[in-house]
């Protein structure tokens, strides 16, 4: 279940329920679920380049900041979300 606003422009908001892909590697732009410092997010993938390892995190609301890995965090791609189910009541 999400709860933050940092995908609003991507049409994910709080409360909204996610699926899901660990079996699907991520490609440049994707939306994922990434693990930083032990922390769960919800971001754009963006690389850099076509090596794997070189990429940022992008937050879709300028009121949120992107994810620019450092050498002393620990940032790993958990999985694709590959589907958003939305409350309409």
């Amino acid at each position: 279940k999400v709860n933050s606003l940092s995908m609003r422009d991507a049409g994910i908001d709080i409360g909204d329920q996610i699926i899901i892909d660990r079996s699907i590697e991520a490609e440049h732009g994707d939306i994922v679920l990434a693990l930083v410092n032990n922390d769960f997010t919800v971001k754009r993938y963006m690389r850099n380049g076509n090596n794997p390892h070189d990429f940022w995190l992008k937050a879709e609301n300028p009121e949120f900041p992107d994810i620019y890995p450092r050498e002393n965090e620990q940032v790993k791609v958990w999985g694709i979300i590959t589907c958003i189910l939305k409350k309409l009541k």
